[in-house]
């Protein structure tokens, strides 16, 4: 388990430094702790001076079951789907919890969402008097920037695969439209999920500078509206891929069936020729010809060619 403990202060460079007591911490101050486990039990092992209430640990637990933000005595939460660092389709969950003077996020180990968030804070680069309210307003921030980030790569990625379709479709295969049809869904429902939970966040009492933080947090919510539309969209691009890519391998079938069918009625009247040729009857005319053999082979070439020529004529090699 990674911990960290920043002070949130006023106008004044601070510094990340280790988790060590909670219990220690001045009233006075704002904290944001940060803690990075895979297993939310031990999280919760950590967090016993808290008192937490029961329902919230609930959120704790299993935030995948979360539905909206949770209000309780003492505490705010809000579990929010974020891209996982090491597979950006797959989902992480972030866990806020809101204290008086406490922030504390939830993440899985490894995951870099505030790397850079972490940096500004300690430097105070955003030159503002902060509070918890604001890093929390902060980090949806983040959260709704990774996800431009995915929304321009995934575009990115399907303007590709329809270029390769019109241009090269030969290079195109049903397992990579698939595999990105299946990723775009998985961050359309991530962006979705954060657009429900953000839905209560301009509704919130946060401080005595509500209005301001619900009016950012309206306009936030607009934005992630944006982007949940625009995920959407790229979705309806790919259903159209699949099925432009469907129709593209019922052609190519099409031709190898055109193709079957020119053979066929081609051999048609040669079979023929060959079953008359090859019946064992006493008295056959053609057989006691001299030059019979060769007669039949220019017969049958004369029947190929125009069979082959007549077919081209109608379009059936296109």
């Amino acid at each position: 388990m990674k911990r960290l403990l920043n002070t949130i202060e006023k106008e004044k460079k601070k510094k990340s430094v280790p988790f060590e007591n909670v219990g220690q911490l001045e009233a006075q101050n704002n904290y944001w702790i940060e803690i990075y486990e895979d297993n939310r039990q031990r999280v919760l092992e950590d967090l016993l001076l808290f008192n937490l209430d029961d329902r919230l640990k609930e959120y704790i637990l299993e935030p995948w079951t979360s539905t909206r933000v949770g209000i309780f005595n003492n505490a705010m939460i809000i579990n929010l789907p974020v891209p996982n660092s090491r597979n950006k389709h797959e989902s992480d969950y972030l866990t806020i919890i809101v204290f008086k003077n406490i922030l504390l996020t939830i993440l899985n180990e490894g995951n870099q969402l505030f790397s850079e968030l972490r940096y500004e804070t300690d430097n105070n680069l955003l030159n503002l008097e902060l509070t918890v309210y604001h890093v929390v307003y902060f980090m949806t921030v983040e959260v709704f920037q990774l996800n431009m980030r995915n929304l321009a790569e995934g575009r990115k990625r399907i303007n590709q695969l329809t270029n390769r379709l019109d241009n090269r479709s030969e290079t195109v295969n049903q397992y990579e439209i698939t595999s990105c049809k299946a990723e775009i869904s998985k961050l359309s429902n991530m962006v979705e999920d954060q657009y429900n939970m953000m839905g209560f966040m301009p509704t919130l009492n946060w401080t005595h500078q509500s209005q301001t933080i619900r009016n950012e947090f309206q306009d936030l919510l607009q934005s992630f509206g944006h982007v949940q539309r625009s995920f959407a969209r790229l979705e309806e691009k790919m259903e159209s891929i699949q099925n432009q890519y469907q129709l593209l391998l019922q052609e190519r079938g099409n031709k190898k069936l055109n193709t079957l069918t020119v053979i066929q009625s081609v051999f048609v009247p040669l079979t023929l020729l060959t079953g008359i040729y090859g019946m064992n009857f006493e008295f056959m005319p053609e057989l006691a010809y001299k030059n019979g053999y060769y007669m039949v082979w220019l017969l049958m070439t004369l029947i190929t060619g125009f069979q082959l020529f007549w077919f081209k004529r109608k379009g059936w090699f296109d």
